[in-house]
């Protein structure tokens, strides 16, 4: 039960992570679309890539390229490469952020890890 209650209490901060972002980040009609990375497997965006979002289940992610609203990674670690320019949040659930220097990330970056019944939570701006 208790498991429960955390799991709950978690996708409810993530949809509320999510959805306090997406107001910050308006569409313009004469922007070229960008694709929205969903995977289950090992996620790479190299150096000259854009997406609009990166969305990793179950899995690690590396970021190298530019992303323009937000990281999620789920049950997996992030990489974050210097060359990498994430112009959003990054949220990474149940893993690990490495961050090389020179990397930019404009938002919050959040990581929630359970290891061994404990909660750490890490934010940064």
């Amino acid at each position: 039960m208790k498991a429960t209650k955390t799991l709950i209490c978690l996708l409810s901060l993530l949809l509320l992570f999510l959805s306090a972002g997406a107001g910050f980040h308006p569409a313009f009609a004469k922007e070229k679309r960008m694709r929205i990375i969903i995977h289950d497997r090992h996620t790479v965006i190299p150096k000259n890539e854009k997406v609009e979002n990166v969305v990793v289940i179950g899995n690690n992610a590396t970021v190298g390229g530019y992303v323009k609203t937000a990281v999620i990674v789920i049950n997996g670690n992030l990489n974050i490469r210097k060359s990498a320019d994430i112009r959003g949040s990054v949220f990474v659930l149940g893993g690990n952020i490495k961050q090389q220097p020179g990397a930019r990330v404009t938002e919050h970056v959040l990581s929630i890890n359970m290891n061994r019944g404990n909660c750490d939570v890490t934010d940064s701006l």
